[in-house]
């Protein structure tokens, strides 16, 4: 019987890690890395009256665009200042989708560490606190 409510778990998690290190693998393989510069920081209301902030940063292209992308996360403090010179990634047909070089990483590396740190977790405390449930109740394995 537990053996129903583990498995599934430690499947679930290895495939949304899988599916994680993916996403984030394929995003960088087409893209190009140059350096952008933060020119602002967007103040983002939370629900629960702790403002966060989210950069804004302009890079020039290969093909000499200006481009100008807010980053997809948000931070309370401030992840970086205005000023600051940032790796970025961006992908030439779609330069405005660009991200941050380790909003890039992370986006990826972050929920595959989460989700094969919850497999290995389910997978220990079904070895550790479940062992009969591979045996008959004897010690007599199936």
């Amino acid at each position: 019987m537990g053996d129903f409510i583990f498995l599934p778990l430690a499947i679930l998690a290895s495939v949304g890690a899988i599916y994680c290190f993916a996403r984030a693998t394929l995003f960088r393989r087409g893209c190009v890395k140059t350096r952008g510069t933060v020119v602002e920081l967007i103040e983002i209301p939370d629900s629960e009256g702790a403002n966060t902030f989210t950069p804004r940063v302009v890079f020039i292209t290969t093909a000499g665009e200006e481009v100008v992308f807010r980053t997809l996360s948000s931070q309370y403090p401030p992840s970086h200042k205005v000023g600051d010179v940032v790796t970025v990634w961006y992908r030439p047909d779609d330069a405005q989708n660009a991200r941050i070089a380790k909003e890039a990483f992370d986006e990826g590396a972050g929920w595959t560490y989460a989700l094969v740190a919850l497999g290995l977790l389910v997978m220990w405390a079904r070895l550790h606190f479940f062992p009969l449930l591979l045996t008959d109740g004897g010690g007599n394995a199936f």
